[in-house]
């Protein structure tokens, strides 16, 4: 019974917790642990009932914390939105204040709601002004945008940087004569044409022979650069006989 108090004490079961006292005139025919003292009996319960109404108390206050601070955290949560709601009306209650009294707000009202409506026509005809420029913008030089302007001078730049060497090569002098010129130039056509046949048939040959992988490889880089060689003079040719025509025009 002793061990088992505590337990029957956890789960209220106190009804059935009976101790029959001893008798000290007859203490024969009892067994060991049915019987108890009655003082020591009622002390013991006592003693066990306080403790566990302790453990009780300081259970319940634990909750009773818990529950208060959880409690003031979501009140604590909600005021601090509600203060910001607050403050925002606030804001905006206070931007559409005006420093005018209140008699002479109605001409301030009217004044700016005149003054806001010729801003945004003001800005409507700015940007049809600026789109009817922007639409012929090339027949001035003065109507040029920035990033054309500045993309005009790259070109200059580049035009100085690279083609300076080119404009300054010697050609052909005006008095010479354009007829040998254009039987040079028919003879370089000529001979770039049989380079570019021959090219093509070689090719045509080094795809049927495949066997000679490595000596047809070596072949088609040589005839590739021949042809990239063949080309440029094609183009020099080319710009010759353009600037030897503006020369004879303009003569």
């Amino acid at each position: 019974q002793v061990f088992t108090l505590p337990l029957k004490l956890m789960f209220t079961n106190f009804d059935e917790i009976k101790f029959n006292s001893v008798n000290s005139t007859n203490l024969t025919g009892y067994k060991i642990g049915s019987m108890a003292y009655d003082k020591g009996s009622d002390a013991f319960y006592n003693c066990f009932m306080f403790v566990f109404l302790l453990l009780v108390n300081i259970v319940m206050v634990n909750l009773l914390i818990a529950l208060f601070s959880l409690r003031v955290s979501k009140i604590a949560s909600k005021s601090k939105i509600v203060w910001r709601r607050m403050y925002f009306d606030m804001l905006i209650e206070c931007n559409r204040m005006c420093a005018v009294p209140s008699p002479i707000y109605v001409i301030y009202a009217i004044f700016t709601y005149l003054f806001s409506t010729y801003l945004l026509f003001r800005d409507a005809l700015k940007n049809f002004e600026h789109c009817s420029k922007s639409t012929n913008w090339w027949y001035s030089q003065t109507d040029y945008p920035k990033v054309y302007i500045q993309f005009l001078k790259f070109q200059a730049k580049q035009f100085r940087r690279f083609g300076r060497r080119n404009l300054t090569r010697r050609i052909v002098d005006a008095n010479s004569d354009p007829d040998g010129v254009q039987a040079r130039a028919d003879n370089n056509f000529a001979a770039v044409k049989r380079g570019i046949d021959s090219l093509g048939r070689t090719r045509s040959s080094a795809t049927s022979k495949r066997s000679d992988s490595i000596g047809i490889e070596a072949k088609l880089a040589n005839l590739k650069m021949q042809s990239k060689r063949r080309r440029k003079q094609i183009n020099d040719v080319e710009a010759k006989l353009d600037r030897l025509i503006q020369l004879m025009e303009r003569r």
